[in-house]
């Protein structure tokens, strides 16, 4: 009896191990999303992205639709394709994506996401927020999110202009007094990224709370009174981006059904139509697509859709957590092989091996664990009341001078942080590191800490008197980061000094104290 069950526990951890990663959450998303891809493919003769790519390319034929699909594709691929070509025809075509406002900064989105350095992103960020309502505003708090400078905005401004836009009982439209489910779903994508900033909480739960009320009872929704595919991407698309679980969050399953389950109805065979008795479309297959990838995204750790920044969290694009699951079944599944070929199959070497792998399970489940795209790109999570503020990180004296430093000096300008109440520059900068993906060192202890290293500059990479200073309001502090408490409102600016702040404007001299 006890060989007959040491076998079958064998069985059971071998099995496992290979299954386990079989049954990762959005499997059937995921498989949906690549087979849209897949038509899109052999709609236009091409075997993969690079493919497909040169094609929108070569045919001189990327009009908004093709945006829409290069972007997605590129943001759910985990190897990119070489898009030269692509980035050299969206920026030959500039002009004519820009005789609207909106498809203007969904090309320079597309290039910035691309990768792109092109200067027809800043005119797109400079020049078009303004030239088309709500959603203008919309698309171009996204060209900032995604790392696009503007010499006339900043993200604070957008999303001022975005909340004053908001109706008074919640929600967003383009025109009108009543709530546009597209138009909030959208906001909301943008302003996601934002949360903790005064006032951006407050309309992300109107909104929501309004997308909660207005889903059908068969979880899809509608827009001027008729269900369509579109509306539910939208919707999804920004649950993705808040971080909801459409599948499992109560608030947004209706009678059993979910979003996934309403886009069903309007899958027409690798395409997806606009109502449920049409033909497949490009409006909705592009959007359908754009909401999986954003779901894919959500799953495998690597942010939202709209932000570029984040890397991904283990090898195949799999949340850490994830991943060490799959290593720990792994293992337990080698070493049951192992005592079962080497004849080992006694009840109590089997079992030995299922507690071992039950404890470094639950030392996974309860333990944080967290790579570099879990830690970069997200925001600093607050534990008392939220303190507004704002840095920038300039290197003017060393401008352009290796081929990592920015040739305008800027690194970060008039970014917003949110921090707790009682914190610190030191607290500020380690936080905006993390939200903004910048490298940084420190030495000392967080009571008496310096910064060394900021954006993989360092102290006296140029000269013995090089380094990093900071500023509050405009004026140095003759005190460390650590000791300054920072006030709502406050900018904090880090300068590079090549002569301990003589060429920065710092006229503070040691030796002039008593």
């Amino acid at each position: 009896m006890k060989k007959t069950l040491a076998l079958f526990l064998s069985f059971c951890i071998i099995a496992g191990g290979f299954c386990l990663p079989a049954y990762a959450d959005g499997d059937e998303i995921k498989a949906r999303t690549e087979a849209i891809i897949q038509t899109l493919y052999e709609e236009n003769g091409c075997e993969n992205a690079s493919g497909y790519f040169e094609r929108l390319a070569a045919n001189d034929d990327a009009g908004s639709a093709g945006l829409w699909y290069a972007l997605s594709i590129y943001r759910y691929l985990d190897e990119k394709p070489d898009c030269t070509a692509f980035i050299s025809f969206i920026e030959t075509h500039f002009d004519e994506y820009s005789s609207s406002a909106v498809t203007g900064e969904l090309a320079a989105l597309t290039l910035k996401a691309f990768g792109s350095d092109s200067s027809l992103i800043e005119r797109a960020a400079d020049e078009y927020p303004e030239k088309l309502g709500v959603m203008s505003l919309i698309y171009g708090l996204h060209l900032l999110t995604a790392g696009a400078k503007s010499r006339n905005y900043t993200a604070e401004i957008l999303i001022d202009k975005i909340l004053a836009c908001e109706l008074p009982g919640g929600g967003f439209a383009v025109f009108g007094d009543s709530p546009d489910t597209d138009v909030t779903a959208m906001s909301l994508q943008a302003l996601a990224p934002y949360r903790g900033i005064k006032g951006v909480d407050d309309a992300i739960t109107r909104g929501l709370d309004l997308l909660c009320r207005s889903q059908t009872k068969n979880g899809g929704y509608k827009a001027m009174g008729q269900e369509n595919a579109e509306s539910a991407a939208q919707v999804l698309t920004a649950l993705c981006a808040l971080g909801i679980d459409a599948q499992s969050d109560e608030r947004f399953i209706k009678n059993g059904n979910t979003v996934f389950d309403f886009l069903e109805t309007f899958y027409k065979g690798g395409r997806y139509s606009h109502t449920a008795d049409g033909n497949g479309n490009d409006i909705a297959t592009r959007q359908v697509l754009m909401a999986y990838v954003s779901y894919c995204l959500m799953q495998r750790g690597d942010g939202s859709f709209f932000v570029f920044s984040s890397d991904k969290t283990a090898a195949g694009g799999i949340s850490l957590k994830t991943a060490l699951y799959i290593v720990t079944a792994a293992l337990a599944a080698a070493a049951a092989l192992i005592c079962f070929l080497l004849k080992k199959r006694s009840f109590k070497t089997y079992l030995l091996i299922v507690i071992v792998a039950a404890a470094a399970a639950a030392a996974i489940t309860f333990l944080n664990f967290s790579s570099a795209g879990d830690y970069y790109g997200s925001k600093k999570e607050l534990s008392g009341s939220a303190v507004n503020t704002t840095v920038s990180i300039y290197c003017d004296t060393i401008a352009g001078e290796k081929d990592f430093i920015p040739e305008d000096g800027i690194i970060l300008e008039n970014a917003p942080v949110v921090i707790n109440d009682g914190d610190t520059a030191y607290d500020q900068i380690v936080a905006a590191a993390k939200q903004y993906s910048l490298s940084l060192e420190t030495k000392g202890a967080s009571s008496d800490a310096y910064v060394s290293g900021l954006a993989f500059i360092y102290e006296f990479d140029f000269g013995e008197l090089s380094g990093w200073m900071f500023k509050i309001n405009g004026k140095f502090s003759d005190v460390g980061c650590s000791s300054v408490v920072l006030s709502e409102g406050d900018l904090v600016e880090w300068v590079y000094t090549r002569n301990l702040g003589k060429d920065v404007g710092d006229t503070y001299s040691p030796s002039s104290e008593p």
